[in-house]
């Protein structure tokens, strides 16, 4: 048993190093295709076709590692037939929200659809890329790659406007970026499209601009098909010496055996125009030799130009028929790329369309959240706000019933009711003593003599403060500014003079009588206080209404109201004279 346990112990301490280092392996190479990918994208791609059972790595490895075989494919000019690979690095860094991966990977999906002819989608993705990557300096290389391509998918549809805008941000991120070998190629495809919109000065600008930064940068290839193609455009201008100069520069960097049939196309082109006859023929003999039927019946027109120029008709009708069997199948095959073109238009307008409707369907869902959101919100301030008020309302109805108990107290403490009720007390505590007086001891009776003393005195304070009230309405009666009311005439209201007068000479009389009532109701109007002090010094309710300039039920409604500020509870106007009478 011991002899099994340490086998089995060893063989696992073997396996742990070598799955470590299978797995420290696969990152090594991962590091080393990356850092060749630019210089080197052959040593790239043979170090990743190199990394066994990719499938075992982790999720994140597997992601770069599917990234990365595609773009060392797509730079070795690899005929993409599946887009398996680039799904799984997309599907990955989306998850992951990686704003440094992300827009790659999109470019790249971009790259792979533009492959397999399914450009909607190509373009749907450079559009994602695009987004993703942003205003980045270090996107720079990244973004003129992806506008490049929406260029060249922009001027396939004959969107020529499009493709402009995106080759001069293919222009401009190039500058950017400092990447001096792909600008070449974007200011002759900007010259391409002038060319193509009929704009020849600008695309002859362009053109030349290819010519001296390829030559510069050393860049053959920009630099043959700019040189050639500004080449054609000068031979249709007329201007033979500058395209004979482009021709000459072009034949020193690819001898005519090398020279592709488009090419041979251009010089038969330049010498038939300058007359040369024999050595257009030579050059159209090997043109006519390509596979491409436009180079083919390019060719047999010039053929047959030549001829009819020479005279020799019967060759020039044979050439002319040839030339028609060939424009046939040109139309039949523009017919058909047409057709895919309108196509390929009528499915990016559709996956825009759809794009748009699941925008306004995600919008709508953003506000319909934010509007239940709202009414979440809304419903639970409201329901803090009832809260707060229903206990405010209880808390002023407390403080309501204590004031109206309070003034209950104090009216009766002035009241007749108050005299007769001390006087019942009065006799009940003489009657007490009288029978219990052999019982009582001195302290008890003096206790007893003392509570009928204060009761007495109770009721000579009020009785002195009637006396006082009569005195004080008496001394209001025999005032002048008490007669000069009483003695206005219908119509005449209580100016502000009047005013002051009467309730400086009130106030003196009964001891402010402003202040006792904004103790109860602190918020009494200018009219409410009127009607107080003139139905607390006699005056009626007609006369009140005359004073100022009110209607008898107006000043009725008034009083009610007041009653109502005060007590918290309805009550009539003559329950408001009743509680000014006692204050």
């Amino acid at each position: 048993m011991k002899k099994q346990t340490y086998v089995f112990l060893t063989a696992f301490l073997v396996c742990i190093p070598f799955f470590t280092c299978t797995k420290g392996v696969s990152m090594e190479e991962l590091v080393r295709a990356e850092k060749q990918m630019e210089a080197n994208p052959n040593s790239a791609l043979a170090v990743l076709n190199s990394i066994r059972s990719p499938q075992k790595m982790s999720k994140a490895h597997y992601a770069e590692y599917c990234l990365l075989l595609t773009e060392a494919r797509d730079k070795n000019y690899y005929r993409f037939t599946s887009d398996s690979l680039i799904r799984v690095a997309v599907a990955y860094y989306e998850g992951m929200k990686d704003n440094r991966k992300l827009p790659k990977a999109y470019y790249y999906r971009g790259r792979v659809c533009q492959e397999l002819k399914e450009i909607p989608y190509s373009l749907e993705y450079y559009l994602k890329a695009e987004r993703a990557a942003g205003e980045h300096a270090d996107n720079a290389r990244l973004a003129s790659r992806i506008y490049y391509n929406m260029g060249s998918i922009y001027t396939q549809l004959h969107l020529y406007e499009d493709a402009m805008s995106a080759y001069k941000k293919a222009e401009h991120y190039l500058y950017v970026g400092k990447d001096s070998v792909g600008l070449p190629f974007v200011l002759r495809n900007i010259a391409r499209i002038y060319h193509v919109t009929e704009a020849p000065d600008s695309a002859v600008f362009y053109y030349r601009q290819a010519v001296a930064l390829s030559e510069k940068v050393h860049n053959q290839d920009a630099l043959l098909s700019s040189l050639w193609e500004i080449a054609g455009l000068y031979i249709d201008l007329g201007e033979y010496g500058e395209a004979a100069s482009c021709l000459y520069k072009v034949a020193r960097l690819m001898p005519d055996k090398s020279a592709p049939d488009q090419l041979k196309l251009t010089y038969a082109h330049f010498y038939q125009q300058t007359g040369k006859s024999d050595s257009a023929l030579y050059y159209l003999n090997q043109s006519i030799q390509s596979e491409n039927i436009y180079t083919k019946a390019a060719s047999y027109y010039r053929l047959y130009q030549i001829a009819k120029a020479g005279q020799n008709y019967r060759q020039a009708l044979a050439y002319a028929d040839t030339c028609h069997l060939y424009k046939d199948s040109i139309a039949q095959q523009a017919g058909r790329e047409e057709s895919l073109r309108i196509q390929y238009l009528y499915n990016f307008q559709k996956i825009t369309a759809e794009k748009e409707q699941l925008k306004r369907r995600n919008n709508q869902k953003q506000q319909l959240i934010i509007l239940l959101i709202i009414i979440s919100f809304s419903g639970i301030l409201f329901t803090v706000m009832l809260f707060l008020y229903q206990r405010q309302h209880r808390k002023n109805e407390l403080l309501i019933k204590e004031k109206q108990l309070r003034l209950q107290k104090e009216l009766y403490e002035k009241s007749l009711k108050h005299i007769e009720e001390n006087m019942r007390k009065i006799a009940s505590l003489t009657d007490k003593v009288q029978k219990n007086e052999a019982r009582l001891n001195q302290t008890e009776k003096a206790l007893l003599e003392k509570q009928m003393e204060l009761l007495r005195q109770g009721n000579s304070q009020i009785e002195l403060t009637d006396e006082k009230k009569r005195f004080q309405y008496e001394t209001l009666l025999s005032s002048p500014i008490y007669k000069s009311l009483k003695n206005t005439t219908p119509g005449e209201t209580l100016n502000k003079e009047l005013w002051n007068a009467f309730k400086q000479t009130a106030d003196q009389i009964y001891d402010c009588l402003e202040t006792k009532l904004r103790v109860y109701c602190p918020k009494i109007s200018g009219i409410e206080l009127k009607v107080c002090y003139l139905i607390n010094t006699g005056f009626s309710i007609t006369e009140i209404a005359h004073l100022i300039g009110r209607t008898n039920s107006a000043v009725t409604h008034c009083r009610k109201r007041l009653y109502e500020k005060i007590h918290g509870s309805p009550g009539s106007g003559d329950d408001l004279d009743r509680f000014i009478a006692n204050l």
